[in-house]
């Protein structure tokens, strides 16, 4: 008897957690959600709205008035769809820009701005970019400039002057 006893007891702690996990799992979060897909990559919500924030503070601290948010949702979207396709294009096509290509394009404009290439880095990290991030987001701009540059190469024709 004692034993049926603790049998159940057991079967009550079952039960009562399992009421609890069934509560937990029925209650779901959205962490994040695709927005946009090109091709195999994705732009992400948290993405869209960093990059919208980046644009509506540099418009503030440019004294102009932001247009609506759906506006400019709308416009950062298609900007961040249109650098996937560019970078999707510099991948199709090749193009690796090294470690100390992307080293070189930051000392260069860290030295157009009178800084270092630790002052940047330092100023992207105290703007909650680590410097990984930081050069990584360098290197998808250099690709997507080469892309653009040869965009431009091929609408630019030369002819002769008779």
């Amino acid at each position: 008897m004692i034993k049926v006893n603790f049998s159940l007891s057991y079967i009550f702690i079952a039960l009562f957690f399992a009421a609890i996990s069934f509560s937990l799992v029925a209650e779901e979060i959205l962490i994040d959600e695709v927005v946009a897909s090109v091709n195999d990559e994705v732009v992400m919500r948290s993405e869209l709205e960093e990059r919208a924030l980046e644009v509506i503070g540099r418009l503030q601290a440019s004294n102009i008035k932001a247009p609506p948010e759906e506006e400019i949702l709308s416009q950062v979207l298609d900007r961040l769809v249109i650098e996937r396709i560019q970078l999707l294009k510099a991948k199709q096509a090749g193009i690796r820009y090294s470690d100390e290509e992307v080293n070189n394009a930051i000392s260069a404009t860290a030295q157009r701005q009178g800084k270092t290439l630790q002052d940047l880095l330092d100023d992207a990290k105290r703007g909650g970019i680590s410097p990984s991030i930081f050069r990584q987001k360098v290197r998808e701009q250099l690709l997507i400039s080469r892309v653009q540059e040869g965009n431009m190469n091929k609408r630019v024709s030369i002819s002769e002057r008779a």
